[in-house]
Parts: structure tokens; C-alpha cells; sequence
């Protein structure tokens, strides 16, 4: 239905439920980033569901590509406060993945994602993050953005 409070009461529901998620609810949750999505919509999706989601399924990588899951994870990126449950199992490897296939965005709120992201890992790991920042090409905004507290 069109009305945004019936997609709040859906992603509530769906939230709510995780007990019967399966590997293939991701189709779902991307479906739901990418077709008549409000920011908080995909705030709440980015916090009650990729994140669960992939801890429940930690197998399931998502695949790197333009339009699809790692607008997900950059989803989850704009969050300003990661769990620290995720921080600490951090997949760097697939993290760095997800920044340099969206590093040469123009979008603004993309590149701020990617800044984001790195300043939160940062409170964990800011050896890593400066690294990654100092080997990287990364738009001034995302490095300015992440090395913010470090």
C-alpha cells in the first residue's frame, strides 16, 4: 500500500520476526532499500534488519555492485552508532570492499556514508581506518569525515 504507515507497520512486522528469517529474506530487505524507501524507513531497516540479517548469516556476503545490497550496507552506514556486537566481528575485508566499488560517488550522502562508517570503526580500530584512508582514493569529504576524531 502506498500510505508510509503502513511501510512503518511492515518493517516493524518484518523486524519483529526475525526467528523466521532465512538466507533468502535479504531479497526482501533489498527490495524494501531500493523501491519506495523514506529515509527513516531505510534507517530503521538499516538498523533493525541488515545488521541482524547478517549476523544471523554471516555465510551470506553480500555481492558488490552499484544498485543493489551495498546501497544496503551503506544504508546501514549512515547510522551514527554502529553496536559495538558489530564492531568488534568487523569483516574489514569486505568493508574495504563495499568503500572502494562506492569511493568515486559524486553523491553527497554517499561519500558522507562512507566517511561515517569509517570514523564509527575508527572508535574500534583507528590503526586500521587511518591505513585504509592513507592507501585509498577517497572523496575529501569521506576522509575528512572519517579521520574527524582520530
Amino acid at each position: 500500500m502506498p500510505q508510509r504507515e503502513y511501510h512503518h507497520f511492515a518493517v516493524e512486522l518484518f523486524a519483529a520476526h526475525k526467528k523466521l528469517w532465512n538466507k533468502s529474506s535479504i531479497k526482501l530487505i533489498e527490495y524494501c532499500i531500493t523501491h519506495q524507501s523514506w529515509w527513516d524507513t531505510v534507517d530503521f531497516i538499516a538498523n533493525e534488519w541488515t545488521g541482524p540479517y547478517f549476523k544471523l548469516f554471516p555465510q551470506q556476503t553480500a555481492p558488490v555492485h552499484a544498485n543493489g545490497i551495498s546501497r544496503i550496507i551503506m544504508a546501514t552506514a549512515q547510522q551514527p552508532v554502529i553496536p559495538e556486537t558489530y564492531k568488534i566481528d568487523w569483516n574489514t575485508e569486505l568493508f574495504s570492499k563495499y568503500i572502494t566499488h562506492l569511493a568515486n560517488s559524486k553523491e553527497f550522502f554517499v561519500q558522507k556514508a562512507i566517511g561515517w562508517m569509517l570514523r564509527e570503526y575508527g572508535k574500534v580500530n583507528p590503526k586500521w581506518v587511518k591505513e585504509f584512508v592513507k592507501k585509498n582514493e577517497l572523496a575529501p569529504l569521506s576522509k575528512r569525515e572519517a579521520l574527524k576524531n582520530l
